[in-house]
């Protein structure tokens, strides 16, 4: 089960493109981005919260 701050959009089967909300991590609003660009956006949201 994802996380409830991903949201798939309905596209996602498709595209495989998520709806991000970060509203406490500085992220603006929603954005959407590819497999590999979330996998990047969480690894380094990871390593900052560290």
């Amino acid at each position: 089960m994802a996380p409830n701050w991903i949201q798939p959009t309905p596209h996602t089967a498709v595209h495989g493109h998520y709806t991000i909300s970060w509203p406490d991590r500085g992220f603006s609003g929603k954005a959407r981005h590819g497999f590999f660009d979330f996998v990047f956006y969480v690894n380094q949201k990871t390593f900052q919260m560290e």
